[in-house]
């Protein structure tokens, strides 16, 4: 007889065989004893497709269906009262006859309504029409989690920041997780295809139908086991009476390895293969299905996916809490398993030839011993030339970015006479001369000195760069495709600095995200690349930065140097000291040492020795243009007015087109409110510097402030065509448009603005409380949507959102979700 342990079963298998893609007929044939249940749910699938448009359930109208399964069929249906979209799950007829499954759909929804998280799917209603059991949910414009996996398969693997996004979205739904444990609630079902990801790669959790609720009876019969074979951890599989939290963290953990290796970590040609690799073998590490996979997210997919669970993440909060370590470039907890543990593994698992892997073991520690005779006189010689090799590119690059090509060339120069085998010199050194003389004297030297095909990953993305800015845009084109996603570590750091120098829409966030794969896959640590590190990393990940470099370059002038500017926000007084001693150890720190000590000092509080060590510094150090027009403005206009004005005065003498200094002025006149005498100088800086997208943000500024908003308006679109994430030129169209009634367009500006500048908390307020104005039902649901998003970025912290977030409930209606907000504020 067919009772519900039979049914649970065979959906799983029907479930599982659809994901894969197995012929329905070899399904059957490996389950003889399900044949007639299964028979059934492959035969559903054949039916022709469910409700036609304009069916009504209740208050919804379906307008198109969105998927079927084994359950029944979901729909993108319209609420009428609302006018609101809605994704409309309809029980099958087949599966609405059996009361367990009425039952369920109800407990999903009484489990949802308790759940309050912006990576939960939200339920809005659950009813039944006709005989027809329907829930009503939030309608997800994208796609699932399995989705994406399955076209990254079809194209070949990661590409670009796919894996970040991958990573990103499984970090989004642990947070979603430890929200559901925290209510009381296993949702024993977490796989790909119950991921959901917004168009803007947000991921939510959802499919709460096998989810155990501790306040609710449960639904599944003593000894049944429920989940999705693939995914279920190995004590679910075991029929475990009190599953803990870390069943659902293996089953994330399951689908974050599907999703770094694009492969299911327990797989077979049956579901009896599939559940005995999962009670019995550890999967492949996941750096062998891809290589350029960082150790550290190896390890914590390991440590995910743990068969004991005393050895897994306890709760999805650690595991959230290691993914975002690694996605912020922090030290992660997870460490992968040691060779012992492997071993022993392996020995229960293959004993006959763990004893011959032992024998073999044994040998190569014998081989080891051999090697650890080396003269320790050579290794003493390599360790010097590399950290001054090491100090040489580093250098050199300080150099670089301060725009003084002879040093940089002496550095890299003398960096390449130490290992003449490597490109990194040479590549580095073509770079400065892109940037300080032409592209096309770049790429003369770059093919004479390796011709054609260089053979080195990082030259050959720089002859990219170089051709595209020559006009060999299809021939950039080719060599791109042909390079693919950058694998090497120094490929990783020119990409980095490409986008740095491009500085385009998710340039930086790009470019940090390279600094972190290329300083984690290197196998003993570098100067050179904490360097890079510490130019681009978060604040939080500075102190760690530091104590690196501190840690194995303690004696290192220009290691002093990074770790002070790694400390310069942290701990200024530290900082300072820290530049002072690599000032007093070495004559050989780059362009600009005292400018440093100076920025240092006034962090610290030391007015005294900023105002003379910048005076040293404009006397002393070779300064970019940016740096002189920072000391002046930053240092001695606060602290000694006189010598600022003087200094300046002169520089325009010298200079009296030099743009830096135009702007300096500029930035003075107009916080004395002279407006028309400060767009002068704007219009004058950019016609000495043309197309800086800088001075043109200011320059539509100072045209909306002397009256021309509609010329402020053109020259401001053009500025955010350029650079979308420019924060104050997204301000200023703002007010721009404000000032000629133009409120729709003000809507669509704060729309644009929050989609390019992620960091931006004020927009998402002004958005929610322009569209809570307009007052609609759409414009409210949509000012709530926004502002909830924001509140949980804010962590419930800021009343003023909260406030809002309370008063756009109350306009709908919703007086319980207003009553909780205004307690939080409390």
């Amino acid at each position: 007889m067919a009772d519900s342990t039979r049914l649970e079963r065979a959906m799983a298998i029907y479930v599982a065989s659809v994901q894969d893609g197995a012929p329905p007929e070899a399904t059957i044939a490996a389950h003889p004893e399900l044949a007639d249940l299964l028979n059934a749910l492959f035969a559903s699938t054949d039916q022709p497709p469910g409700e036609a448009p304009g069916r009504q359930f209740g208050d919804y109208t379906i307008e198109r269906e969105l998927g079927r399964g084994g359950m029944g069929v979901v729909y993108a249906a319209r609420q009428r009262s609302l006018q609101r979209l809605v994704a409309l799950k309809v029980l099958a007829p087949e599966v609405a006859s059996n009361a367990t499954q009425i039952a369920r759909l109800r407990r999903e929804a009484l489990t949802l309504a308790r759940l309050d998280h912006p990576h939960v799917v939200k339920v809005f209603d659950v009813g039944e029409t006709d005989g027809n059991h329907w829930l009503a949910m939030e309608l997800i414009d994208g796609e699932s989690f399995d989705q994406l996996l399955s076209r990254l398969r079809d194209s070949g693997g990661h590409r670009g920041d796919s894996l970040r996004v991958a990573v990103n979205a499984i970090a989004e739904v642990a947070a979603a997780l430890e929200h559901v444990h925290q209510a009381g609630v296993l949702h024993r079902d977490v796989k790909p295809s119950n991921i959901l990801l917004r168009r803007d790669q947000h991921a939510l959790l959802s499919d709460f139908g096998l989810a155990r609720d501790d306040s609710t009876p449960t639904v599944t019969r003593a000894g049944s086991i429920t989940g999705t074979p693939h995914y279920m951890s190995p004590e679910h599989l075991l029929g475990a009476s009190a599953l803990l939290p870390a069943s659902d963290v293996f089953s994330l953990g399951a689908a974050l390895y599907e999703a770094l290796t694009l492969h299911k970590p327990f797989d077979g040609a049956s579901t009896d293969v599939v559940l005995s690799k999962i009670l019995g073998y550890d999967p492949p590490d996941p750096r062998r299905l891809n290589r350029a996979l960082p150790a550290d997210l190896a390890a914590i997919v390991l440590k995910a996916i743990e068969k004991d669970p005393r050895q897994r993440y306890a709760t999805a909060r650690d595991l959230h809490a290691d993914l975002r370590a690694f996605l912020e470039l922090r030290s992660v907890t997870a460490r992968p398993p040691s060779t012992w543990q492997r071993l022993r593994r392996y020995a229960r698992r293959e004993p006959l030839r763990a004893a011959l892997a032992t024998l073999l073991l044994l040998a190569v520690a014998l081989g080891g011993l051999l090697l650890l005779q080396m003269p320790a006189v050579r290794r003493a010689e390599l360790a010097q030339r590399e950290e001054t090799y090491e100090e040489a590119i580093a250098r050199g690059d300080l150099a670089r970015q301060a725009r003084d090509r002879s040093v940089a060339d002496a550095a890299f120069a003398q960096a390449q006479a130490l290992f003449p085998d490597r490109r990194e010199p040479l590549l580095w050194r073509l770079l400065t001369v892109m940037e300080t003389g032409s592209p096309v004297e770049a790429l003369g030297q770059l093919e004479a000195q390796v011709g054609n095909d260089s053979g080195d990953e990082g030259l050959e993305r720089l002859r990219c760069v170089l051709w595209r800015q020559t006009g060999a845009v299809k021939e950039a084109e080719q060599l791109e495709q042909k390079l693919g996603a950058p694998t090497t570590p120094n490929a990783m750091t020119f990409t980095a600095a490409s986008l740095l120098l491009r500085g385009g829409p998710g340039d930086f966030v790009r470019a940090g995200q390279l600094m972190s794969m290329a300083v984690r896959m290197t196998k003993q640590p570098r100067l050179f690349l904490y360097a890079c590190w510490a130019g681009i990393a978060p604040a939080e990940q500075q102190q760690e930065c530091a104590s690196a470099i501190l840690s194995h370059w303690p004696n290192s002038g220009i290691a002093l140097q990074q770790a002070a500017l790694c400390l310069r926000d942290l701990a200024p007084e530290r900082a300072f000291e820290l530049q002072r001693r690599a000032i007093e150890g070495t004559d050989d720190l780059g362009s600009h040492p005292h400018y440093f000590l100076a920025k240092f000092a006034l962090r610290a509080g030391r007015k005294v020795e900023a105002v003379t060590a910048a005076k040293a510094s404009l006397s002393e150090d070779v300064l970019a243009d940016t740096y002189r027009a920072n000391l002046i403005e930053t240092i001695l206009h606060e602290l000694d007015p006189p010598t600022a004005e003087a200094e300046l005065q002169a520089w325009l003498a010298r200079e009296p087109d030099n743009a830096e200094a135009l702007q300096l002025r500029m930035r003075r006149l107009t916080r004395a409110d002279q407006f028309a005498a400060a767009r002068t100088d704007a219009e004058r800086a950019l016609r000495a510097k043309p197309g800086d997208v800088e001075i043109e943000a200011m320059l539509g500024r100072l045209q909306w402030r002397t009256g021309d908003v509609a010329l402020a308006e053109a020259t401001l679109r053009r500025v955010l065509s350029l650079a979308p994430e420019h924060t104050e030129a997204h301000k200023s169209m703002v007010a721009c448009l404000a000032a000629q009634n133009k409120t729709a367009e003000v809507l669509v500006e704060l729309r644009r603005r929050i989609a390019n500048v992620a960091t931006d908390n004020e927009a998402p307020l002004k958005l929610a409380s322009a569209l809570h104005r307009s007052g609609g039902p759409d414009e409210l649901r949509a000012a709530l949507d926004v502002i909830v998003e924001l509140d949980y970025r804010l962590q419930g912290k800021d009343a003023k959102v909260l406030e809002l977030r309370a008063t756009i409930h109350g306009a709908l209606g919703e007086a319980a979700a207003a009553e909780v907000c205004r307690r939080r504020i409390k």
